[in-house]
């Protein structure tokens, strides 16, 4: 079976090339029949959430909500108000609205209500199609003596799992997103390595711990990537929370059997009602009647049991969630390093100076993957006043220095290391964001050109200066106005 990916793309899809026009649609296919499809919407300069075309209700007393208008009774309006704020998660409140409050209704037309209408469905379907996507998961048990678990191949990856099956398959479908998203916004411009990409997941941190010592690391984030051994790791303790979804997809499946039964006995029983009732002398009318009610009847019971299945998915997925958060969004940042260095800058070929490579990880790691969206519309508030509060400072940490830092200042070997390193970390990000987002620089051939070796070996510095098109220090002023003045 096909699998599609759709992502729509925010913000960051500059890095692809040229300036994009309205939407441009991509697609490849991979070795094992996957379709990578990919939406890309235009950049926004200042980096705000594209628009949705909405219904509004005006009120008398001045308020205003925006959405789909459901029902027009005569009496009152209902409406399906959505709220997509900068960096949050959409969510959508019913409400209703007496005529008598209304000052203004402003409806769309016929196509823009039709696609606002299949956004919002497959906003509420979003919990199903993640479950979808995971039925369709081909996963193999492990045969490794000693390694019980599951293995997975995907276009981009060789993944080795020791969660239960189905973290597993959430896993591989957050994971598979996310690549097909930096394949969107940096597609592939180089032969992937021939050591395939590695992805080991682990249920324990025991386990993960003792995965670490192996390959003679100490971290303490939930993931890691090491470039020479081309292994992305990750791990926590998921054993409570991988029985407490066994034990809901359990009755998940009972449910879904008992809906598909229902679904399907739907039709003779309204067919044997109607010869029941005939039989029992019943006028047509009647007939039509009584065998209406029990429709309805029926179908009340139907999507009773179809609320429950998708009320249990979405709590699945709501638990899911807030047990994994901090594993995935560092494992989204690892993931970056890896999809870099396998498809796009490889080492061996270019030059990628460290700052970028971690501040667009941690641009990335923060996206939130929504409707088919991954969005990226706004900067972290907790990165974001760290920064501005030290660039407040009078020692605050200079772009020169930022840019000639080595590597290995951007580890930590001990704890007096943590807070300089903690420190190019987030000026990193800042730098990055800036130019990605608010004044998008880094466009294709301009970011080629800045990681290409060099024969000359120009200072890093010099490189900077050529990117950006001017002297640091009438660069670093106007970034650092930026940073200070950024508000969202």
């Amino acid at each position: 079976m096909r699998r599609e990916i759709l992502l729509t793309l925010v913000a960051v899809a500059i890095l692809a090339g040229p300036r994009l026009q309205a939407q441009v649609t991509l697609k490849s296919t991979f070795k094992n029949g996957i379709n990578s499809t990919a939406t890309v919407e235009p950049a926004k300069m200042n980096a705000e959430l594209p628009d949705w075309k909405l219904e509004t209700i005006e009120l008398h007393d001045g308020r205003s909500f925006g959405g789909l208008i459901l029902r027009d009774t005569g009496e009152y309006l209902e409406l399906d108000e959505v709220h997509r704020q900068a960096g949050k998660p959409m969510y959508l409140i019913k409400r209703r609205f007496p005529l008598a409050l209304v000052k203004m209704l402003t409806r769309l037309g016929v196509d823009d209500r039709k696609i606002l209408a299949e956004q919002l469905q497959k906003y509420r379907n979003r919990n199903q199609e993640e479950s979808e996507r995971m039925s369709e998961v081909k996963l193999l048990r492990s045969k490794v003596p000693g390694r019980e678990g599951w293995n997975y191949q995907s276009p981009w990856f060789d993944l080795e799992s020791r969660m239960d099956e189905e973290l597993t398959r959430r896993a591989v479908v957050r994971i598979e997103q996310m690549f097909a998203a930096f394949a969107v916004i940096l597609p592939s411009s180089s032969a992937p390595r021939k050591d395939r990409l590695k992805i080991e997941l682990f249920d324990t941190s025991d386990s993960y711990i003792a995965f670490q010592k192996k390959h003679g690391v100490k971290l303490r984030h939930p993931a890691f990537y090491l470039r020479e051994q081309n292994i992305l790791a990750a791990g926590a303790d998921l054993s409570a929370l991988s029985q407490n979804l066994a034990n809901v997809g359990e009755k998940n499946a009972a449910t879904k059997k008992h809906l598909d039964e229902l679904s399907k006995e739907l039709t003779p029983r309204l067919q044997k009602a109607a010869r029941d009732f005939t039989q029992q002398g019943r006028s047509p009318d009647d007939v039509k009647q009584l065998v209406q009610l029990l429709r309805t009847k029926l179908q009340r019971e139907l999507n009773g049991l179809q609320n429950d299945l998708q009320t249990a998915e979405r709590k699945n997925s709501q638990q899911f969630e807030t047990f994994t958060r901090a594993m995935f969004q560092r494992l989204y940042h690892e993931a970056f390093h890896a999809y870099l260095e396998n498809f796009v800058f490889p080492a061996a070929d270019f030059d990628v100076p460290r700052w970028l490579n971690e501040g667009l990880a941690q641009v990335f790691e923060e996206g939130i993957l929504e409707v088919g969206t991954l969005r990226l519309d706004i900067p972290s508030q907790t990165r974001l006043q760290a920064l501005q509060k030290d660039l407040r400072e009078q020692d605050r940490l200079p772009l020169a220095e930022l840019l000639n830092s080595e590597p290995r200042r951007f580890l930590v070997a001990h704890e007096d290391q943590a807070l300089a390193s903690e420190r190019l970390y987030l000026y990193s990000w800042g730098l990055a964001h800036f130019l990605v987002i608010r004044e998008p620089v880094l466009q294709g051939k301009v970011l080629t050109k800045y990681v290409e070796k060099s024969q000359t070996t120009p200072s890093p510095q010099q490189r900077f200066e050529e990117m950006v098109g001017q002297p640091l220090d009438d660069f670093e002023k106007k970034w650092r106005a930026a940073m200070l003045n950024d508000t969202k």
